[in-house]
């Protein structure tokens, strides 16, 4: 298990953008394996967090809103296909969003479905 994996992943699927940042932490419940990522300053918001402000802008006209909602959207799509069948939780509530840069990170523990745990 290791972040080079999911870079690679992404990589292979055009994402390499999208950066993952690495895990400090590792700890089991008796049921999933965890992996916690450090923090990083540059993370704003979570894209869960920052999808329903950008909804609210395009809903009211916003074509720029519009613009990078669909962006957005398609992004978290392409990250879960790319991510989806080795870990398990790529939902918006896990991807970083820098509103400034652009940037996306793909911050959760990079928890593989049991089945890529062996």
């Amino acid at each position: 298990m290791d972040s080079r994996d999911a870079r690679r992943l992404l990589k292979e699927k055009g994402l390499a953008d999208v950066e993952v940042v690495d895990y400090v932490l590792g700890y089991e419940d008796g049921k999933d394996l965890y992996f916690v990522s450090s923090w990083d300053p540059r993370l704003e918001t979570t894209l869960e967090g920052y999808l329903p402000v950008l909804e609210k802008q395009a809903e009211a006209g916003d074509a720029e809103a519009v613009s990078e909602l669909k962006d957005l959207t398609k992004k978290i799509t392409d990250i879960q296909v790319a991510l989806g069948p080795v870990y398990w939780d790529t939902k918006a509530r896990n991807i970083f969003y820098d509103s400034k840069t652009k940037k996306l990170f793909v911050t959760f523990d990079l928890n593989k479905t049991r089945e890529h745990n062996q």
